[in-house]
């Protein structure tokens, strides 16, 4: 099966014009669950889609999936689709996140906690 998209991740504008764009993207992450026998089947039919990363979990026969949209719409149709691949017995989003395309370019503020020696523990 393959997932009709466009060859490039995102559908949003790369340039200034970006700032007055009202898209979204959105970051999402599901879990599938497969026959062990048909789930590097499924990874390679996942990985065709440029929108999608895949590692596969210790667990034989779970994917995990990360997938980079611009819309809503988007992710449900990809989650379906992956629901329905031969082999897949669920696939179940755990994580969804949007923002607008905008805010990428805001400076990003680090609020952890300051590292208190060398090894890289925080106090």
């Amino acid at each position: 099966m393959q997932f009709d998209h466009p060859d490039n991740r995102l559908n949003v504008p790369r340039t200034p014009d970006r700032k007055n764009s009202p898209a979204e993207i959105h970051f999402t992450s599901l879990i599938v669950s497969a026959l062990p026998e048909a789930a590097d089947d499924i990874a390679a039919t996942i990985v065709q889609d440029k929108r999608a990363d895949i590692e596969p979990d210790p667990h034989n026969g779970k994917l995990i999936v990360t997938l980079e949209t611009d819309s809503l719409s988007e992710v449900t149709e990809f989650v379906d689709h992956v629901s329905r691949l031969p082999g897949v017995i669920n696939a179940a989003m755990v994580y969804h996140h949007a923002e607008p395309v905008a805010s990428l370019d805001l400076p990003f503020e680090d609020t952890s906690a300051p590292e208190d020696n060398q090894t890289g523990t925080a106090p």
